[in-house]
């Protein structure tokens, strides 16, 4: 395969949590996407806009702009509408996976994230929007 042919997947990932950055940073890195970085829904949905990353990981509670807003925002835009979308979240009530799902998630992870899961999900999805 050509280096043109081996396009970088670009993964925007929007979490308050500096720790949660620094590891999913490491974890997807070494696996080989590129990463945009949000430290809130507002902050991703504007950097979804700019970027169109191939990918999206939000998690639900953030400041300034919660991730289910930002992702019917998503939704909304023609341009970031198909992205697909991971929701990551510490809710573990029954009707929270529901709401993700509602609001436009194409999927969910609980946290602590499960990183083997995690890969093969981002796969999965990335290999049905190729």
């Amino acid at each position: 395969m050509t280096s043109q042919s081996k396009k970088k997947l670009s993964i925007l990932v929007a979490d308050d949590s500096p720790d949660n950055l620094t590891y999913l940073k490491i974890l997807l890195t070494t696996n080989g996407y590129d990463l945009i970085i949000a430290n809130n829904g507002r902050d991703a949905y504007n950097q979804a806009i700019s970027a169109v990353p191939s990918l999206i990981l939000m998690d639900v509670m953030m400041p300034v702009m919660d991730g289910l807003t930002s992702i019917k925002l998503l939704r909304s835009n023609q341009a970031t509408k198909d992205i697909p979308i991971v929701v990551m979240t510490a809710l573990n009530d029954a009707g929270d996976s529901d709401k993700c799902l509602q609001a436009g998630a194409d999927n969910y992870v609980p946290k602590p994230i499960n990183s083997k899961k995690l890969l093969l999900l981002i796969a999965d999805l990335l290999k049905k929007t190729a």
